[in-house]
């Protein structure tokens, strides 16, 4: 079968080569949208993908849903809303404040009763009646709050799967009961035919039937062997179809009943959209035009969630916190370099011969050869930095404490700091000098910190008021950005505020050729500092930009790679 992967190039830029898993699918006649841990991509049939990423307030999508005259999308921390196909999009409010969304359904009559569920990973089931904008919780009745499929039966009647068991409201999602029949049973998903019968698959690989809107449930009739279901869907035609993590699409013969591989990926998600399926699956989106019966892969969507630049003596770098760490290679796109661990900063030492990446399971400190990786600290860091000379500190996550390093990353101590608990903003190290930026949500106030010492004492400095908990910096020379201000620094941590405004939040800041390059919310700007004029490189919707060979690189979303200037 033809291979999936497939090169996204730009035409003024770099080919990702990346394939991303695709966690959640959308449909209308003519449009189809995917998400995944890098955002959402969007595509009128038959021309290319486009991203839907800018402002979305989500930094992973789990699940999509086109209802009405809006797009929902939920993800690892939320639920936002989007009137116009996800060109801009709004958070939801929900009463748990955050959840991490597994599962979304709309009500069959949402364009006049706006009635939308989502189901989460500890939170329950969240209800909104206004369309998304609020979400309240609707879990009376549950006993089990990790709730892994949805499915509206009717208009009043809507089925909910956990771990322990499945659950049914008669009331549109207000109350559940526990169904007898399925009780302690894990269930995977749930579908509905156009007959009015119901399919629940297990996590135990077993499969179930009900006639009566999931009142009573009875054992599927023929399954196949050593399932392990990852996504159902039974097709306009009747035609059931089954994802499974080891054995591909699996599609019912309607005239034998026997299943048959049609797909091997492992299926993620199925939508369909009159005649039109689509699988998303760990290899891209797959789509379907005889009823699931022969499948033809799709150009990937740009999802891939790489999200940092950095250059790496004369080599483009990009991280993700799901995607890992990935070297760019001219002609064979991102090449990985610490897959599997998610990233959550990066550090390059090129005068030492070293890159250091901060995961969840600790540090990690190589070079270019992926196989020399080696864990330097246990510390789950948040930020990362360095002097040419090898000195460097680190922010230990949920911790008053930092960490420290006078050889390159190889050996660290632990120091206290008089941080509490504000979170770290940014972490500069300059020269000897160490700043810290504090930022405390409450009073939308960052504060700057600086040693003299190496981190061994604190000086508290300069205060600046900011909605945005963003920071930039530039080392030479020595500036700052939070949120849309710009600082100067003049010498032992004291700090100038300039004159001029960033158009927008600053996101990273580079020196080139005696002028400032702010990546800004509005676009890339190159900034004279004497003259205090502002010019707009570009309006595109860069993540990030690096500078290599006097070059400017930007990184787009899904991980294409361009040439600035």
């Amino acid at each position: 079968m033809q291979a999936v992967q497939r090169r996204q190039q730009d035409a003024h830029g770099l080919s990702s080569g990346l394939v991303t898993p695709v966690l959640a699918l959308a449909c209308a006649p003519g449009e189809l949208w995917a998400g995944g841990s890098g955002g959402i991509a969007y595509q009128v049939l038959g021309t290319p993908w486009r991203s839907r990423t800018t402002n979305l307030p989500l930094t992973g999508i789990t699940v999509l849903t086109h209802c009405g005259d809006r797009l929902i999308a939920g993800g690892t921390d939320g639920v936002a809303y989007s009137y116009n196909g996800g060109h801009t999009w709004q958070r939801g409010a929900l009463q748990e404040g955050r959840a991490s969304v597994t599962a979304l359904v709309s009500s069959p009559c949402f364009s006049y009763d706006h009635v939308a569920l989502v189901g989460t990973l500890e939170s329950g089931i969240l209800r909104s009646d206004d369309g998304g904008s609020t979400w309240r919780s609707a879990q009376f009745g549950l006993q089990s709050f990790e709730i892994t499929a949805l499915l509206w039966v009717d208009h009043d009647n809507v089925l909910a799967g956990t771990p322990d068991g499945l659950y049914r409201s008669p009331n549109a999602g207000r109350a559940w009961q526990l169904v007898p029949d399925m009780l302690d049973l894990p269930i995977a998903a749930l579908a509905r035919s156009p007959a009015h019968q119901l399919i629940a698959a297990t996590e135990e690989g077993t499969l179930h039937m009900s006639s009566d809107n999931g009142l009573h449930w009875e054992p599927y009739p023929i399954i196949p062997a050593d399932l392990q279901p990852t996504a159902l869907h039974i097709t306009n035609q009747d035609t059931r179809l089954l994802g499974c993590a080891t054995q591909g699409l699996l599609r019912q013969d309607p005239a034998s009943c026997a299943w048959s591989q049609v797909l091997p990926v492992t299926p993620l998600v199925i939508v369909q959209q009159d005649s039109l399926l689509w699988v998303g699956s760990s290899e891209g989106i797959w789509m379907s035009m005889d009823d699931g019966l022969n499948w033809q892969p799709m150009q990937p969507p740009p999802i891939a969630d790489l999200s940092q630049l950095l250059v790496y003596k004369d080599t483009l770098l990009s991280a993700g916190v799901q995607s890992g760490l990935y070297r760019y290679g001219p002609g064979h796109g991102w090449q990985p370099l610490l897959q599997g661990l998610p990233i959550l900063s990066v550090a390059s030492l090129a005068e030492q011969g070293w890159l250091l990446a901060a995961t969840p399971h600790g540090l990690y400190r190589g070079d270019e050869a992926k196989e020399n990786w080696q864990q330097s600290s246990e510390n789950e860091l948040t930020h990362l930095s360095f002097c040419a000379d090898g000195f460097g500190l680190g922010i230990i996550a949920h911790s008053s404490h930092l960490v420290r390093t006078y050889t390159a990353g190889e050996e660290w101590e632990e120091i206290a700091t008089p941080f509490g608990i504000l979170p770290v903003a940014a972490l500069i190290v300059h020269k000897q000098i160490a700043f810290v930026v504090t930022y405390d949500p409450r009073l939308y106030q960052a504060r700057i910190w600086h040693s003299m010492d190496c981190g061994e004492t604190w000086t508290a400095g300069i205060e600046i008021s900011s909605i945005w908990a963003t920071v930039a910096s530039c080392q030479e020379p020595l500036l700052l950005a939070i949120g849309n201000t710009l600082l100067v620094h003049r010498q032992r941590g004291e700090w100038q505020r300039m004159r001029c405004e960033a158009r927008g939040e600053v996101r990273r800041m580079l020196w080139l050729q005696e002028h400032l390059l702010l990546l800004t919310t509005s676009g890339l700007f190159s900034v004279s500092l004497a003259a205090q004029t502002w010019v707009c490189i570009s309006e595109q919707a860069l993540l990030d930009i690096a500078v290599l060979d006097q070059q400017c690189y930007g990184l787009l979303p899904g991980g294409t790679v361009i040439r600035v200037f």
